[in-house]
């Protein structure tokens, strides 16, 4: 049984760093770098302020030193963003620029030093973020320009016009969904060891981090087991239904997660000779029987997001079965199913909406 779990383990690890070597080559679909001045000629405070707004606004801001000989667009593209933002005085005007690799633009904006009436610096960090936003509305265009990355959900958001907002608002419609598939390996059954799997679920995303998924999980192959009286084969499929927790924002390519559910442990068994099922205090005599077990379960893992349709998952789940139920041929007991049980898959999120 080790050895067999050692090697599922192996796989879904060795599957899992292959694709995030992959995928860390690309770039981070939702950060954008600002660039601060080395002589400290605009405001510092202004700098940080705009870093601000766009985190507030779901990006995935940093700020770093500028080096003013070198093509804006060349800098998004060697700190791995999506887009960089660069302001130079220009006598009594601040000249900002957007390297928007999103739409493949390079946007400029010029700001007077003296608009009067307004405080200068809050002028200057509302052209810097509007005039990015400016910039990526235009993917929503009826022939949209292709930029070297793909738009991130966040950007759309950002960009959206007010009346689609006023519409997907009146519509209430969730932030996503997601239609995932994968295999894996599973220890439900204590005599059969771990066996192979198929799992599919549908994942519900009321908010970036708080989504509601429900899931099957069915064996590849039964256990087949031998007792002195006969021989039986165990069918077992796993139910769930589970709300997850994820402790980093979509900007994040990685993103660790948490799930709580209950789900239910469907075992069917096919005896040649009288099985008997004994569940708690419960006992039936029948030749083939079906027992359910209630099983609150807990999981844990790790969202690689590969595109912005897609994404791989690594997911650990332990269940507490709420009572061990026996598979007995005659007298002896030649099976058990009970907690805990263990489930390990590899899946593949696919977006749907």
């Amino acid at each position: 049984m080790i050895s067999r779990f050692g090697i599922c383990f192996s796989l879904f690890i060795f599957g899992f760093f292959v694709c995030s070597a992959v995928s860390f080559k690309t770039y981070a679909a939702n950060r954008v770098v600002v660039l601060r001045n080395p002589d400290n000629s605009v405001v510092p405070s202004v700098i940080s302020e705009i870093a601000r707004e766009l985190n507030a606004t779901g990006f995935v801001s940093e700020i770093i030193i500028d080096t003013p000989n070198e093509n804006l667009e060349d800098i998004a593209g060697r700190e791995d963003a999506s887009a960089a933002i660069r302001l130079n005085m220009q006598g009594k005007s601040v000249e900002v620029w957007v390297a928007d690799r999103m739409t493949g633009k390079m946007v400029k904006r010029t700001v007077a030093l003296n608009p009067g009436g307004e405080p200068e610096e809050s002028i200057v960090i509302l052209a810097a973020v509007e005039l990015l936003r400016a910039s990526l509305m235009e993917i929503y265009a009826t022939n949209s320009p292709k930029g070297d990355v793909a738009v991130s959900e966040e950007a759309r958001n950002f960009a959206k016009p007010v009346e689609l907002k006023e519409k997907n608002k009146q519509e209430g419609r969730i932030s996503a969904g997601y239609l995932s598939v994968g295999a894996g390996g599973s220890y439900i059954v204590r005599e059969g060891g771990v066996g192979g799997n198929g799992a599919v679920s549908l994942i519900l995303a009321f908010h970036q981090k708080v989504r509601f998924s429900i899931d099957g999980r069915l064996t590849f192959h039964p256990h087949a087991l031998t007792a002195p009286l006969g021989d039986v084969t165990i069918y077992p499929f796993v139910v769930r239904a589970q709300s997850e927790w994820i402790f980093r924002d979509p900007a994040y390519r990685l993103r660790p997660y948490a799930g709580l559910g209950m789900g239910v442990v469907f075992i069917y068994s096919k005896g040649n000779v009288n099985p008997e099922w004994r569940m708690a205090d419960f006992e039936l005599k029948q030749h083939n029987q079906t027992a359910i077990v209630p099983t609150p379960f807990v999981s844990s893992g790790l969202i690689l997001r590969v595109t912005s349709q897609l994404a791989l998952r690594i997911e650990a789940t332990l269940g507490i079965a709420t009572s061990i139920t026996r598979i007995r041929m005659g007298d002896p007991t030649i099976a058990r199913v009970g907690p805990p049980l263990f489930i390990m898959n590899m899946l593949l999120d696919i977006s749907l909406w």
